[in-house]
Order: C-alpha cells, then structure tokens, then sequence
C-alpha cells in the first residue's frame, strides 16, 4: 500500500485520522497504518489544544499587571518570549546585569539598604531608567528595607532620578490569614509610603 497525502491536507487532526490510501500488492498493512495515524491525530489534536492554551495564557499574562518573578533570568526569558508587561524581580539583580534589565525594562527590588548601595553604584550611563521597586519589611521580618531606614533609602534612590526610577513600594504580608496583623502591617506599609 502506498501512502497518498495529496488529499487530504496531513495538516489536521481529522484530516490525519480520515486518511485514505491506495492499496498495492506488497504495501503496509492498512490496519497499522489506520492505527498509527489514529496516534498521530490525537497527538496533533493534543499539542494544537496545547498551543490554544498557551495563546490564552500568555495574553492573560499580558494584560493582568506586574508579573513578578525570582531571577533575573527568569525575566529576560519572558522579554525574549515577546512579553511586553511589566516585569519585577524579587531576588537580589547582580550588579553585572542591572543595565541589561535596564536596557530590557525589568524591574528590580530594593529590599535593604546593601541592594541600594549596589543600585546607586551600577554603571548605568546612557541606558533607560532602571525602574526600583522598594520592598519594606512591614512585619515579615525576613526581607525588606527596615522601617526606620525607609525614608533615608527611597531619598538616596530618588536622589538617583533619572538613572533610577522607584516604581512601586510594596511587602510581603507575614500571614494574610490573620486579618488583624495583615492590616498591621498594611498600615506600617502605607506609613513608610507616605
């Protein structure tokens, strides 16, 4: 049996599935071609399903904000995955790369007063403002700039301006289940903000 794709299009699932062949004398057995065929359907009608899910994905990722992440890396494969929206990374940003997530839009996080330091001695010089999102420790007690050094660390940042651009202040709550500490720490946040 020889195979004969002219019709129809192998581009389908179904068309895959419906595929007609000409029988010959010393050919393959129909029934094991029919059923590798029916295999390779379901596969394409899986990874096509597949592709329709990341399509939608991606968009929602585009258009739902700041896409947090915890490397540097991380980010710079979504800039290399076409993704425009707005990126921060949460882990400490070597030096050595604090101009190329300048120069691709990433924003880093501030989380003490040494990361500032770093920030304010970055080589940055002809790239576009490097976007600083502040974290202040409001309670977690693990990260984050500390309450009484806020002020002195967003002025040494704004003092940077143009070079660097504070984007946001933000925190990590300790325990969002326990609304009484979670509005503490809210307030100790818009304080520090203010």
């Amino acid at each position: 049996m020889a195979l004969d794709f002219q019709r129809p299009d192998p581009s389908s699932p179904a068309a895959v599935a419906s595929a007609q062949f000409t029988v010959t004398r010393r050919g393959y057995r129909e029934e094991e071609v029919r059923d590798f065929l029916r295999q390779v359907s379901v596969e394409m009608a899986r990874l096509l399903e597949r592709e329709r899910f990341l399509q939608n994905e991606l968009q929602a990722l585009q258009s739902r904000g700041t896409i947090d992440v915890a490397t540097v890396d991380e980010a710079l494969e979504l800039r290399n995955a076409g993704i425009t929206a707005p990126v921060r990374v949460l882990w400490r940003v070597p030096p050595a790369l604090l101009r190329t997530a300048a120069e691709a839009g990433i924003g880093v996080a501030a989380t003490s007063s040494a990361i500032v330091d770093e920030l304010l001695a970055a080589d940055l010089r002809g790239a576009p403002s490097l976007g600083v999102d502040v974290e202040v420790d409001s309670g977690l007690g693990r990260d984050g700039i500390l309450p009484d050094e806020t002020a002195t660390q967003i002025a040494r940042l704004r003092a940077a301006s143009p070079r660097l651009e504070i984007r946001s202040i933000w925190s990590h709550l300790a325990n969002a289940e326990n609304v009484d500490l979670a509005r503490a720490q809210q307030r100790r946040l818009v304080e520090q903000a203010a």
